[in-house]
This record gives C-alpha cells, sequence and structure tokens, in this order.
C-alpha cells in the first residue's frame, strides 16, 4: 500500500492507505488499552508516516541497504519481515514502560506499516527475486531512484524488451503498483468509524498470552487464500475482487495492526 504521493505532504497524510489505516486501528484498540497507558493519539503516529516512516527512506538515503524488508511469501520461507514486526512490538513495551510517547508513536506507526505490508497480496510475491530475472544489478546498491527504475539491456533492443517486461502493460512493476492503486482508489470513501469494531475477547487475551506472531501467521495465509493479487493479474480489478479487498482484506489489516499495538503495550512476546 501507499503511504505518500508525489503530493504535498499534508495533502498526502490524509489520502494514503497507511495513515487511514492506523486511524482505524487507533479507534478500534482504544478500548483495550490500560487506564495508565498514554498511549499516542492517531496524529502523533501518523507523523512517522509517509516521509518520516519506511516508505521514506528510499528518497533519503543513496542505496536501499539496511532499508525495512516489505515482503513476505505466505509459507514464511523468508522471515525478514516478521523480525520487523517482533522488534517493534519488543521497542514499543519498552518504550510503554517509560511512557515515551515520541518513541511509542514510531515504534506502532513503524510496526502497523510491516503488519500491513506483510499483509498485502501484492508483497507475497517475490517481487524482488521477479526483477532480478530481468535485472542482474545489485538493485540495492544503484545510487539513483532512475538507475533502479530502468533496466540498461545489452542494446536498443533488449532495453526495450526488459523495460516492457517490466513496466509495460501486465510487467512485474506494472501489476504490482497497479494493484496497490486499486486499493487506495477502493479507500477513497473509507472512513476509520466505518471499520474499528470489537476486538474479540478471545483475540486480545491470546495477545496478553503472547501468541501474537502466531496470530500473524494465520492472517497472512487467511488473506493469502483469497489469491487476490493472482486473480487481479489474470482478470485485472472485478467486481468481485474489489469486494474480497473491502471486506476481507482491509478489515484483517486494521485488526491486525490493533493487535499488534496490544502485544507491544501488554509485552505479549513469546
Amino acid at each position: 500500500m501507499f503511504s505518500r504521493y508525489p503530493l504535498p505532504y499534508r495533502k498526502t497524510e490524509k489520502a494514503s492507505a497507511h495513515q487511514q489505516f492506523d486511524r482505524a486501528a487507533r479507534l478500534q484498540v482504544a478500548s483495550h488499552l490500560p487506564k495508565d497507558c498514554h498511549f499516542p493519539t492517531a496524529k502523533e503516529i501518523i507523523h512517522f508516516e509517509g516521509k518520516n516512516g519506511p516508505d521514506g527512506l528510499s528518497s533519503k538515503k543513496s542505496s536501499l541497504n539496511d532499508e525495512p524488508w516489505h515482503f513476505l511469501p505466505p509459507n514464511f520461507s523468508d522471515d525478514r519481515l516478521l523480525r520487523h514486526i517482533e522488534n517493534h512490538i519488543h521497542n514499543l513495551h519498552a518504550a510503554t514502560v517509560k511512557q515515551n510517547r515520541t518513541r511509542m508513536s514510531f515504534e506502532a506507526a513503524w510496526m502497523a506499516h510491516m503488519i500491513v505490508d506483510g499483509l498485502s497480496p501484492s508483497h507475497h510475491q517475490p517481487f524482488r527475486e521477479q526483477l532480478k530475472e530481468l535485472d542482474s544489478r545489485n538493485i540495492e546498491e544503484l545510487r539513483s531512484r532512475l538507475s533502479r527504475m530502468i533496466t540498461p539491456g545489452t542494446g536498443i533492443k533488449d532495453f526495450l524488451k526488459l523495460n516492457w517486461k517490466r513496466m509495460g502493460p501486465g510487467g512485474v512493476g506494472t501489476n504490482h503498483i497497479m494493484f496497490e492503486l486499486g486499493v487506495e482508489f477502493i479507500m477513497i470513501p473509507f472512513r476509520p468509524k466505518q471499520a474499528a469494531v470489537e476486538l474479540s475477547v478471545a483475540d486480545v487475551s491470546r495477545v496478553k498470552s503472547g501468541e501474537y506472531m502466531s496470530m500473524y501467521k494465520d492472517s497472512v495465509k487467511r488473506v493469502d487464500s483469497y489469491q487476490m493479487f493472482e486473480r487481479y493479474e489474470k482478470k485485472g480489478w472485478t467486481e468481485e475482487l474489489a469486494r474480497d479487498v473491502k471486506k476481507v482484506m482491509i478489515p484483517e489489516m486494521i485488526k491486525m495492526i490493533s493487535l499488534g499495538w496490544l502485544a507491544g503495550v501488554y509485552g505479549g512476546e513469546k
């Protein structure tokens, strides 16, 4: 999902999906927080999204080294994203104990971003590996954003062929971007209160018992079982696909953000 567009930041903050998820989750989690916990407001959390979040790093650094990993295969053969979430849970709990609101806001925002990315069907694909099949360069070491987006090829014919496969209609990069853009359009009429439903007692109890990461993995598998991105690649956006995104994926993301924050507050780690 997007956390910013090529627009002034204040407009981006209101429009982007990650910020919308955070607002809804903050409403959803409110009644389950300890009375003595001064958890950050949605505004404080969202301050660390967009240009101050994980997606903002690529525009501030000369390479992609040491950036958070945004992809998660549903079989969890690559668990880097899971480790990011676990680290944020640990750090959020430490900040909560000290009641350091700035650090709490940072950890809550970055954790939420990782949770959403791990549940995004387009992030279940081996995107980086697919790009490497078209571009043998080490993309992580390239200095400019333009050099990362364009594959040079061995000649003009090879250049056109490779970049068509990458960013042409149905290309690897095009499908990834257009699926996420479709989700953004679905969320245009979205209102946080519409998605802020009551968390179940059983789910909150499991989180307090340290079972969040197990619950998160089950959530990833649940979303993946709908094969949303695969269906998009075959038929594009359909009414049925849009309905599944709205009724299944979006509520699942908001729920898991809320439970992830509770895991941090209560120190729910195993």
